[in-house]
């Protein structure tokens, strides 16, 4: 039921181009895809959070009350896939090497400029072939040819939780999300609860997380903030990771029994 996501015809339009590439597709799912997503979506228990989490519920941890079902727990993840034709179906679309061809195709050149302070990874960017899921077999392989690898994560954001500023390790070449709404969400928790960006003359290419409170106060207070992405059905969002692409969710506090949900989808250079 996804196979109209390996076809061309998405326009990219650009809500931050400044400095960095902040971008959106809208109606990326038609509504049966995204209703059949959202009825699907696998949310995990907290006791099962806290069993893969270690610092769940530990006070002041950047890691507290949020989860994901991801690659980093294979088992986990593969038996949530196994169990759900839905999200098999959805997986296989999204890592299919068109998909990756096609999002690649049409940003190159602004992830190659992304990437004019980190030489390493510029050069490879712009000297070596890029390939969706290439397996390098020899050393040809890996001296011509680069894999680009996608990874999905079925996040899970619960109340009293928030993602700590950071811009994403040197792999990342491109983070997508999309954001799955509960219906009584209203208007401030739609314009609030998407990724926060931050504009910033702090070179973080290691990526190096502000998890100091009184640090994490300090950087907001003295860098001003770009945009926060809509918390909307359907649409695509997506930025293109930099030496600066400073980024976070801010604090989430509504109820006990509130949850954020959203899938993201990392293009990463391995």
């Amino acid at each position: 039921m996804f196979k109209n996501l390996l076809i061309d015809n998405k326009k990219i339009n650009f809500l931050e181009e400044k400095n960095y590439y902040i971008f959106e597709i809208k109606d990326f799912l038609t509504n049966e895809q995204y209703e059949a997503l959202y009825d699907n979506f696998p949310v995990a228990s907290k006791d099962e959070a806290k069993r893969f989490n270690k610092d769940f519920s530990e006070s002041n941890n950047p890691k507290k009350n949020r989860f994901s079902i991801s690659e980093m727990y294979p088992e986990l993840y593969n038996k949530t896939l196994s169990n759900n034709q839905i999200l098999k179906d959805f997986d296989e679309t999204i890592k299919d090497p068109q998909f990756t061809k096609l999002i690649y195709k049409n940003l190159y050149y602004k992830i190659l400029r992304s990437r004019i302070k980190d030489i390493k990874y510029f050069s490879k960017l712009l000297f070596q072939i890029n390939e969706p899921n290439k397996k390098n077999k020899n050393f040809i392989d890996k001296l011509f040819y680069n894999k680009i690898h996608t990874t999905m994560d079925f996040t899970t954001f619960y109340n009293d939780s928030k993602l700590i500023p950071h811009t994403d390790g040197r792999k990342k070449i491109l983070s997508l999300l999309l954001y799955f709404p509960d219906d009584n969400f209203s208007t401030e928790q739609i314009n609030t609860l998407g990724t926060t960006f931050y504009k910033s003359n702090i070179n973080n290419l290691n990526n190096i997380h502000i998890d100091n409170p009184q640090k994490e106060k300090e950087f907001k207070k003295n860098n001003e903030k770009i945009l926060t992405l809509p918390f909307k059905k359907r649409n695509l969002y997506g930025f293109i990771k930099s030496h600066n692409s400073w980024h976070t969710v801010e604090p989430i506090n509504y109820n006990n029994d509130f949850i954020r949900k959203n899938i993201n989808i990392n293009l990463l250079l391995v």
